[in-house]
């Protein structure tokens, strides 16, 4: 009955504000890709655990979403419905058959994620590079997770990381050295940056090094 269906819909909507603030909290990389600042200074780790929790949180939002009665739903809401079922789905199959993680160097790479942080207009200057401190201290651990991530990797994607990584390297040459300048910060605060930077800059170098020798 239309009253049911009305609840269903309004369930939905609630459904789906709490899978986006939690797939935000999962990737928050991808969530400040697309402008969503909360969790700025967490650099995501590639490894197993993580992959563990991506499969779980998928697994437990599709028993979640398979609770609604689709033909209660809006055609919004169906739209919905299928978009979510299939990003949960393609995460679940990309994680546990197509493992591009072993065989695709290239979609290791943190230099598009600080660049999006330290030339985007949101924010105080000082706060960004706060972030960003934060953020440069797991670059190593995550480049050392990729080497031991990839297996098997293809010619095409391994020179095309290399490009990438290489190409990267004046997010932190560049881009942060001219954000640091026009920052308030303490001297001191600003050379741990540039510390940390520096530590960045040798893990992306060593891990190209690292595929222009498989």
């Amino acid at each position: 009955n239309r009253s049911n269906a009305l609840k269903q819909n309004q369930n939905f909507d609630q459904y789906k504000t709490n899978f986006i603030n939690n797939l935000w909290d999962l990737y928050p990389n991808w969530a400040s890709s697309i402008g969503f600042h909360k969790s700025d200074s967490i650099l995501t780790i590639p490894d197993e655990t993580q992959r563990n929790k991506e499969i779980a949180f998928a697994k437990s939002q599709l028993d979640s979403l398979h609770l609604f009665n689709l033909d209660s739903l809006n055609n919004q809401n169906k739209t919905d419905y299928y978009l979510i079922e299939n990003q949960l789905k393609s995460s679940i199959w990309n994680i546990e058959k197509f493992k591009s993680y072993q065989w695709n160097p290239s979609q290791y790479n943190v230099s598009e994620g600080f660049a999006e942080i330290i030339n985007n207009s949101y924010g105080d200057i000082n706060e960004k590079l706060l972030a960003v401190k934060a953020r440069l201290k797991m670059v190593p651990t995550y480049y050392e997770v990729a080497k031991k991530n990839i297996v098997n990797p293809t010619l095409e994607h391994t020179a095309l990381a290399i490009d990438q990584n290489t190409g990267g390297l004046s997010v932190f040459q560049s881009d942060l050295v001219q954000a640091l300048a026009k920052s308030s910060l303490s001297t001191a605060e600003k050379a741990e940056i540039n510390r940390l930077s520096q530590d960045a800059i040798s893990a992306i170098q060593s891990y190209c090094l690292f595929l222009k020798a498989r």
